[in-house]
């Protein structure tokens, strides 16, 4: 074959296009692309929104979710009155320890810790935290957190107990008689009214600050309106401190 030949060959087999089509190909490559780099990233944002829908249920207990603390059934704080009067002494004239936890009402163990470390602090080793929700949920695993200071005071062991009765406890005795119960009286509520053991936590960690997570028991299709936490030990120390309790879970 003569070399022409071969030259008009090879220009058969390469398709001639002029400047402008190769513009508007290249044009039309370049929006392809975009396209589906949108596409995919819109499926990869909408994965990862109900991977946290389903991994991050709301917090049920929160305040922000206007979940409040049922009084009667929620130990009484430790006033400052109550503590030695050493300690007292160096809280009112002294300022105490700058990385010592404030004495803050039962319900901040609900919210967000800021700088400085505040617990709920309540006498012995046993106490109790009542919380009624506006809306019956399912919980499903509870959360604590816990600085590293006061080790001694922090939570070793606790029982969580839901129950559907809210509005059949606020009917009864013990809540209009409107002061705190007891031990004994709590434990007579538990057995008075319908309650579910969802969990009994043993020996939490006093030495993790980072978020400790527990599952609760599931309960089939049952929803809760009230939990009743349950105090039973902490490490060693006179009085115990909360620092920080989620309840998560789902709605009914």
């Amino acid at each position: 074959m003569s070399p022409c030949n071969m030259l008009s060959l090879d220009k058969m087999a390469l398709p001639y296009f002029p400047p402008r089509k190769l513009q508007e190909k290249a044009k039309c490559l370049t929006i392809r692309k975009a396209l589906l780099l949108f596409v995919g990233i819109s499926v990869c944002a909408m994965v990862g929104w109900l991977h946290s829908k389903l991994n991050n249920p709301p917090d049920l207990a929160l305040l922000s979710s206007d979940a409040i603390i049922i009084k009667t059934l929620t130990s009484p704080p430790l006033e400052l009155s109550d503590l030695p009067w050493r300690m007292r002494l160096n809280l009112q004239f002294w300022g105490g320890d700058k990385n010592a936890p404030e004495y803050c009402p039962s319900s901040m163990v609900f919210q967000d810790e800021g700088k400085t470390p505040s617990c709920w602090r309540f006498s012995g080793p046993q106490g109790h935290l009542g919380i009624k929700f506006v809306q019956p949920g399912r919980p499903t695993r509870i959360v604590i957190r816990q600085p590293l200071y006061d080790q001694e005071n922090h939570p070793r062991s606790l029982v969580v107990w839901g129950s559907p009765s809210a509005v059949e406890y606020e009917q009864s005795r013990y809540a209009k008689a409107g002061k705190y119960l007891s031990a004994a009286e709590v434990q007579m509520v538990l057995h008075t009214f319908t309650f579910v053991k969802l969990a009994h936590l043993r020996d939490v960690s006093n030495d993790n600050h980072d978020n400790q997570t527990f599952m609760l028991r599931a309960n089939g299709t049952t929803a809760f309106d009230m939990l009743l936490i349950e105090f039973t030990q902490n490490w060693g120390g006179k009085s115990t401190c909360v620092h920080h309790i989620g309840v998560y879970g789902e709605g009914a």
